[in-house]
């Protein structure tokens, strides 16, 4: 698939070298996922130079009346995404890479070369960080009591958790932690897992669905709130997203921002209020296909980092 993209591979890596963009990568996934056939990764080395990355791409390839479907990220420049359909560009702040680490997740594609490829400098070491396993040490959850490894967001999991009981009234068996979701689209099955979900009356009523991040909290958002709608057959009342520091609430229905720093996280008696007069509204049919769509990229995008490694 990939020797037949139109316009050639290598168009893209030149236009992206061209602005100086360090530690280009690309990965065939044309037999690993249904919505593209090509990951290009690279970085800049300040929030500025990976929005002028991004803008030089566009703009060149604009000249060849190639034009995204999609652009993500550029307001924080930390990680801009651009979705050209077959090619999908993910333009890093060097840091950034580092962290999320997407080539390792990717690990068993094929890596690409291409004439512009081959020329680069083979002294950016980076290019070998996805073969590289990184160390972790061992935490205590603080839900369940089992011992887990303290990567990705974890400490900042631990951090929503104790908050929501410590200040917000829940108790530790009203939290469930990796929530399994599945879907399928287009016939093809796609699983991951919601961080936290806050369930009252015996968790016969989710009062929220939260996503604990370690980055920026609004490249969460969108992909919690597509998973308030679709995880059971109602949607959950309250999408939130939280590094432990702040949070954003979202009305799950709407979508609209409601509130936030942590204190605007619904606390248990806030719920047990709501419960008394809450009808649970289903996602319209005619959106099922459309969230679902939106929360594998999201979410395969944002590398939900699972304990279970």
């Amino acid at each position: 698939m990939t020797k037949d993209l139109d316009p050639p591979l290598d168009l893209y890596i030149k236009i992206i070298l061209g602005k100086k963009a360090l530690n280009v990568v690309a990965i065939d996934v044309a037999e690993m996922t249904s919505y593209a056939d090509v990951f290009i990764f690279c970085s800049g080395r300040s929030n500025r130079q990976v929005n002028a990355i991004a803008e030089h791409i566009q703009s060149e390839l604009k000249k060849h009346k190639i034009k995204p479907l999609s652009v993500e990220g550029t307001k924080e420049g930390h990680w801009v995404l651009l979705d050209y359909g077959h090619v999908i560009i993910h333009v890093f702040y060097e840091p950034i890479r580092e962290f999320y680490d997407l080539e390792g997740l990717w690990v068993d594609a094929e890596r690409l070369i291409t004439p512009s490829l081959k020329k680069q400098d083979d002294a950016q070491v980076s290019s070998h960080k996805s073969e590289t396993l990184k160390p972790y040490t061992m935490i205590i959850d603080f839900v369940s009591g089992r011992e887990i490894p303290n990567i990705g967001a974890e400490e900042n999991r631990q951090k929503v958790a104790r908050y929501l009981v410590n200040e917000k009234g829940y108790a530790k068996d009203e939290i469930e932690v990796d929530v399994k979701i599945e879907m399928a689209i287009n016939g093809e099955p796609y699983q991951s897992q919601v961080d936290l979900v806050v369930g009252i009356d015996d968790k016969n009523f989710r009062v929220m669905a939260i996503k604990c991040a370690a980055g920026s909290l609004g490249s969460r958002e969108r992909e919690i709130l597509a998973a308030a709608r679709l995880l059971y057959d109602y949607q959950i009342p309250f999408a939130v997203v939280s590094d432990g520091m702040t949070a954003t609430v979202m009305d799950t229905v709407s979508g609209k921002k409601i509130g936030a720093g942590l204190d605007a996280i619904p606390s248990k008696d806030a719920g047990i209020r709501m419960l008394k007069s809450y009808q649970p509204v289903r996602l319209p049919t005619e959106r099922l296909v459309r969230e679902k769509m939106i929360f594998r990229t999201y979410d395969s995008d944002n590398v939900n980092v699972q304990r279970n490694i």
